[in-house]
């Protein structure tokens, strides 16, 4: 089972850039500019959080050559990951939510739930492995079933 403490410093704008990051190609290199577009956000507001991210050892970034995960980032951002997709099964299952419902609610949410609710969700929910969109559930961050 893989380490599950969220990094403390990380905002939550911050966590959806992330997130965001996690659903590109591990190899690609993502430019301010795109993340701009998809954030509707001026190119110079992606940059700052970027460089913060940079900082907390997250993410290489070089100006103008764009930016792609560390191995920090990569399991800061599968741990959100995991915790958004385990919040959206709940959504659908016990509440009956739609799944763009879910993901929406999830979203609001994923990043100030601790990892220690989020394994006991995934417990009572018998580990899902699988998120309504189709994505498969990380288990290194969950016990297995005994």
């Amino acid at each position: 089972m893989r380490k599950t403490k969220q990094i403390s410093n990380v905002s939550q704008m911050l966590s959806m850039y992330l997130k965001e990051l996690m659903r590109l190609p591990k190899d690609k290199r993502v430019s301010t500019t795109e993340f701009a577009k998809k954030f509707n956000v001026h190119p110079s507001t992606v940059t700052e959080h970027f460089q913060r991210l940079s900082r907390l050892n997250l993410l290489n970034y070089v100006k103008y050559r764009g930016a792609h995960l560390t191995q920090e980032g990569i399991h800061q951002g599968e741990l959100l990951m995991w915790k958004h997709r385990i919040l959206e099964v709940f959504f659908m299952e016990f509440l009956g939510l739609s799944k763009e419902d879910a993901c929406s609610e999830a979203t609001k949410i994923d990043f100030f739930i601790s990892s220690n609710v989020i394994k006991l969700l995934c417990k009572k929910m018998n580990h899902p492995r699988v998120c309504p969109c189709g994505f498969e559930i990380a288990s290194t961050y969950c016990e297995e079933k005994s």
